[in-house]
């Protein structure tokens, strides 16, 4: 069978789902309401389980966000968290896009639920809600069944990255609501007695083919299109570049006391929450809300708004800088993850052109220091536009960067074991 041909499985479910509204108005006189009820929920049912695949996806999409002081960080994490049982690990870079998915998502499913709520304006009367909620049970079975079984079990989350497994409920979201807002010109329009046999077969037939054209070109690891450049496929998700170790054991290996890696983590997460973009919303939206609602309220605003990216930033800083052990090799420093259990990055000692050693809050409150090792690294700016599903990816991860070592107890035993003592005395 040819690459680009999508999976019978999937073609299977999704020519099965689409026969539920049409059975549904042929066999039980379904109407235009119950129609559109049961098409939205199923959008909403294959947004939720997109949102539930993404931290499992074991790779990464060909886009780059090196400069964000939050995606950044995340986007350069390798290794995964294990989960119990036969749970795949989740993989924390993983959390911008989810985060994302989960702001888009619920936009755009307002939207179509605008359009249900616009056409049975009217309400829906109890023989409608029965009927809905037919179609829910067996539009739920048959999509949750599919997207398990080929996810979890057949183990398509080793082949996706966050970006492609989010790829199918967007465009769905995308398209389907464009067929709703047709639908609910034509319903509105003067068309006499067959206005409703053309909504009917404009919602089955177009949907029926928005389908099974996102598995067509889900399965053609040759499409360039928009929409393959921002979500990029199974084809173009990439594995991440891994990270050089030599084998043996280190000379030294330090890390940073738990306590003050954890505060840190904490206090930069603050000063994020404080110094972000973010911060103008959440001060208009607790503005607002004092304005309203008094001052108890405006607090509760502010926090609402501000607390995910607090939480997130924290996160991203602990694992970057505090979940991680520093192995020294003969000439060599690698940055390993505790947490992660996979090599983050490295530093040769030729690549070293600066050592400094510093202090900030958190180093005065529990008595360590912070050893700053510079290097002329290679330019991360990354080009402006989408990337290029044929560009052979390059992480540079194993490049001399400059690397900050945080909240060390003894930072000389890793300037000595790298070697790279008479630097620091030179720029001393």
């Amino acid at each position: 069978m040819a690459d680009d041909v999508p999976d019978l499985d999937a073609v299977a479910v999704v020519i099965a789902t689409n026969l539920v509204t049409p059975a549904g108005v042929l066999l039980l006189d379904w109407s235009i309401a119950v129609l559109f009820g049961v098409l939205v929920v199923e959008l909403a049912v294959v947004f939720g389980w997109a949102l539930v695949k993404i931290p499992f996806a074991a790779k990464r999409s060909r886009g780059t966000v090196e400069r964000s002081r939050l995606a950044g960080l995340f986007h350069r994490l390798r290794g995964s968290i294990p989960m119990p049982g036969p749970i795949p690990p989740v993989y924390p870079r993983n959390l911008p896009p989810l985060f994302g998915g989960a702001v888009i998502g619920p936009v755009l499913l307002l939207f179509v639920f605008a359009l249900f709520g616009f056409v049975a304006g009217g309400g829906v009367t109890d023989g409608e809600a029965a009927a809905i909620g037919l179609g829910v049970l067996t539009v739920v079975a048959l999509r949750s069944g599919e997207e398990f079984l080929e996810y979890f079990v057949r183990g398509g989350y080793r082949e996706h990255s966050a970006q492609s497994a989010f790829a199918p409920p967007f465009t769905s979201l995308i398209g389907v609501g464009s067929l709703l807002l047709i639908a609910v010109v034509v319903e509105d329009a003067e068309l006499g007695a067959g206005r409703g046999e053309i909504v009917l077969a404009l919602l089955v037939g177009g949907k029926l083919l928005l389908d099974l054209w996102g598995l067509r070109i889900e399965a053609d690891e040759d499409r360039h299109g928009v929409l393959a450049r921002m979500f990029g496929s199974t084809e173009t998700a990439v594995d991440p570049e891994p990270v050089d170790e030599p084998a043996g054991e280190p000379r030294v290996t330090v890390g940073p006391p738990r306590a003050a890696a954890v505060v840190d983590a904490l206090a930069r997460g603050l000063v994020y929450g404080l110094t972000s973009p973010i911060t103008f919303f959440a001060a208009v939206g607790a503005l607002y809300a004092g304005l309203v609602a008094g001052l108890p309220a405006a607090a509760a605003v502010a926090t609402v708004l501000l607390a995910p990216f607090v939480a997130a930033r924290a996160a991203a800083r602990y694992l970057t800088y505090g979940a991680v052990e520093y192995r020294c090799y003969d000439g060599l420093l690698v940055v390993d993850s505790t947490l992660l259990d996979a090599a983050q990055a490295r530093l040769r000692r030729q690549g070293v052109d600066g050592v400094g050693i510093d202090r900030d809050l958190v180093d005065r409150a529990f008595d360590t220091q912070t050893l700053a090792l510079d290097a002329t690294g290679p330019e991360t700016t990354p080009d402006f536009g989408l990337p290029d599903p044929d560009e052979e990816p390059d992480d540079g991860v194993n490049a001399d960067r400059p690397r900050t070592l945080a909240h060390l107890r003894d930072p000389g035993a890793v300037v000595d074991a790298l070697g790279v003592r008479w630097i620091m005395e030179r720029d001393g």
